[in-house]
C-alpha cells in the first residue's frame, strides 16, 4: 500500500516529520509520484521541519544570515531544501575522519605586522588584529587589503591584547588603562574605528574579556570589573566592581549573567555580573576518575609540512599578483588526521617520560577557561582538558560537580619541554560543540559528544599551528561554523641593505627569511558550485 494514495496529505506529511533526511532523499528516488510531493507540492513544510531553529517558516535566504562564516556559505540559498542540504553537507564534513579542508593565508600589506592577537568579524568581512611590533589594523577579510590602522610610536603598544564584539574594540594600553573604540559611527569609512573612551583602572588589570555587550576585567589585587557597552558612541557605564580572591593569573569568561575567573591552581570561580555575589567555584581535581581520559598523539599532517615548504622555496617577495584569501582553496583531506579518545589516564597506555615532570590532577595548575551556553571547559599546564556539560548545576555539590564533569588528558609529542597552549574556543557547528586548544605545535579539535563514549576512531582531529622547529605558540585562535582561524608562524623574505659595499661596487639590496606571524584559515565548507538543487 502506498501512504500517498491511502492517507491524506496532512497524514503523511506528519509521518514525514519523523524520517530522516537520508530516507526522504530515498523517497525522492522511490517513484514520480513520491518526488513530486516532496519537491514540488511540500518542500518547504518538508526541508524547514529538519532544519533546528526554525520557529515560524521565514523566508530560507535568512536562515543563515548569522552564520559566521568564511566561505559566505549561507549565500545564495534559494529554497528550504538547498537550506537543508548545506547544513547536512557541513554538519557531515565536520563529522568524517578526514573532513576535506580549503586553505587560506592571509598576508598583510603592512611590512612589521607580526599577528599578536585578532578577531575576524563576518557580518563586516574584517580581520581586526594587534601586533608584536605595536599598532591596530583593519584588513578587508575577502582581499587582505588595509583599511585603517593605528601604527605609529606609542598608539598601541606591542603585544597588546584584544578583545571586540560587533563593531565595538578594546585593548590594552600600559598603566592599567584600556581603550575603548568603535566603528560604524558618522563620518567613519569602512573599518575605521573611532576612540570612545579610556577606561583607568587603580588595580593591576591582567585580563579582559568582552561579549554580550559586556566588559569584564580582572585583577591580580582581588577585583572584577563589569561594565555595560552601550550603543552609539556612548562610553562604557560601570555596572559592579566585585570583590574576588586574590590571585587571578589573567583568564576569565563571561556568560549572560555570569563571569568566571580562573585561579590557577584553585580552580575556577563564578560571580553575578549584576550583584557581584558569588556563585560558587570549580575544582578539577574533585573529577572522577573514572570520567578521566586520554587522547592519542598521531603523527603531523602531510599537507601542513608542504605548506611549510612552499614558504621556505618561495623567495621572492610578495606581489600584488598573490592570491587574495577569498574564496579558500586548494582542497585537501590530510590537513586534519583523527586520533582516539581512551579511557583512563594517560600514564595508563603511555610511558610519560620523566623529564617531561607532568603534575598530578592535584597539583595541576589551570588556566584558560570558556563557557558557552552550559557548557564550560578549562585547560591546565599539565596538558589537562576539562570539560563540564552543565556548569550551572556544578556549582550547586560536589556531588553535582562530578555527575556532569570529565577530563581528557593529551600526549605530548615529545622532548622534555611539554607545555599546554593558553588558547582555547567552542562553538556549535553542525549537530555537536566543539572546542579547539593547543598543546605543542598542535590544534585539537575534540567533540564534546566524543569524550566519554565508545572506544573508536572518532573525529578528534590535529592540526599544526607553527614552524616545528620554531617551536613559536599560537597566539589567537577560534573555531566557528564552517571555519578554524589561527595565528600560523611562517617565513617571509625581506630585503636588507648591505652594512658595507662589496668590494665590485655592488651595494644592491639582499634577501633573507625571517619568521612572522600571519592569519591561517582553514574552511570546511563544501563547494558550492557542486550542490545545484
Amino acid at each position: 500500500m502506498d501512504p500517498l494514495t491511502a492517507l491524506p496529505a496532512e497524514v503523511v506529511l506528519r509521518i514525514l516529520d519523523f524520517a530522516c533526511l537520508d530516507s526522504i532523499a530515498q523517497l525522492t528516488r522511490l517513484t514520480r509520484a513520491w518526488h513530486q510531493f516532496i519537491d514540488y507540492n511540500h518542500p518547504d513544510a518538508i526541508y524547514a521541519a529538519k532544519l533546528p531553529h526554525v520557529t515560524t517558516l521565514r523566508e530560507p535566504q535568512n536562515y543563515f544570515k548569522d552564520l559566521k562564516s568564511f566561505a559566505r556559505y549561507g549565500e545564495g540559498v534559494q529554497s528550504w531544501k538547498d537550506a537543508c542540504r548545506r547544513r547536512t553537507l557541513l554538519a557531515r564534513n565536520w563529522k568524517d575522519e578526514r573532513p576535506t579542508t580549503r586553505e587560506s593565508i592571509i598576508r598583510f600589506q603592512a611590512a612589521n605586522h607580526f599577528v599578536w592577537r585578532f578577531k575576524p568579524d563576518f557580518k563586516r568581512r574584517l580581520f581586526i588584529s594587534t601586533s608584536q611590533a605595536g599598532g591596530i589594523y583593519v584588513t578587508d577579510m575577502d582581499t587582505s587589503a588595509l583599511l585603517w590602522c593605528l601604527q605609529g610610536d606609542g598608539d598601541v603598544r606591542g603585544y597588546a591584547h584584544l578583545e571586540y564584539q560587533d563593531g565595538t574594540a578594546v585593548w590594552d594600553r600600559f598603566g592599567n588603562t584600556l581603550e575603548v573604540w568603535k566603528t560604524d559611527l558618522p563620518g567613519l569609512e569602512r573599518g575605521e574605528f573611532r576612540n570612545v573612551a579610556l577606561l583607568p583602572h587603580e588595580a593591576e588589570t591582567r585580563g579582559f574579556q568582552l561579549s554580550f555587550d559586556t566588559l569584564c576585567v580582572v585583577s591580580t589585587d582581588g577585583k572584577g570589573f563589569v561594565y555595560d557597552i552601550p550603543t552609539g558612541d556612548r562610553p562604557p557605564i560601570l555596572r559592579t566592581t566585585l570583590d574576588i580572591q586574590q590571585g587571578a593569573i589573567g583568564h576569565l569568561d563571561q556568560g549572560e549573567h555570569a563571569v568566571m575567573y580562573s585561579m590557577g591552581d584553585a580552580g575556577y570561580h563564578f560571580y553575578d555580573k549584576t550583584s557581584g555575589s558569588s556563585l560558587g567555584t570549580i575544582q578539577p581535581q574533585l573529577v572522577d576518575p573514572f570520567k578521566v581520559y586520554h587522547i592519542n598523539h598521531p603523527a603531523a599532517p602531510a599537507s601542513d609540512f608542504d605548506l611549510v615548504r612552499r614558504e621556505i622555496l618561495n623567495l621572492l617577495p610578495p606581489t600584488s599578483t598573490d592570491q587574495p584569501p577569498f574564496p579558500p582553496d586548494n582542497p585537501q583531506n590530510d590537513r586534519l588526521v583523527p586520533c582516539q579518545i581512551l579511557d583512563g589516564t594517560l600514564r595508563s597506555s603511555f610511558p610519560v617520560p620523566a623529564a617531561l615532570n607532568t603534575p598530578t590532577l592535584a597539583e595541576d595548575d589551570w588556566g584558560a577557561g570558556m563557557l558557552n551556553g552550559k557548557t564550560m571547559v578549562g585547560v591546565s599546564r599539565g596538558g589537562r582538558v576539562l570539560i563540564c556539560r552543565d556548569w550551572p548545576r556544578a556549582l550547586r555539590s560536589e556531588g553535582d560537580f562530578v555527575a556532569v564533569s570529565s577530563i581528557v588528558e593529551c600526549e605530548p609529542s615529545s622532548g622534555a619541554d611539554f607545555d599546554l597552549g593558553g588558547w582555547l574556543s567552542i562553538h556549535e557547528t553542525g549537530d555537536d560543540k566543539r572546542i579547539i586548544f593547543e598543546i605543542k605545535n598542535r590544534i585539537y579539535i575534540l567533540p564534546i559528544s566524543a569524550v566519554g563514549g565508545p572506544i573508536a576512531r572518532l573525529p578528534v582531529l590535529v592540526a599544526t599551528t607553527s614552524l616545528p622547529a620554531l617551536g613559536v605558540p599560537v597566539s589567537f585562535m577560534g573555531i566557528y561554523d564552517d571555519c578554524i582561524m589561527s595565528t600560523f608562524t611562517m617565513v617571509r623574505p625581506e630585503m636588507t641593505a648591505p652594512d658595507e659595499p662589496e668590494e665590485d661596487g655592488d651595494d644592491s639590496p639582499t634577501w633573507r627569511i625571517t619568521p612572522t606571524k600571519i592569519i591561517r584559515v582553514l574552511s570546511l565548507a563544501p563547494e558550492l558550485s557542486s550542490m545545484a538543487s
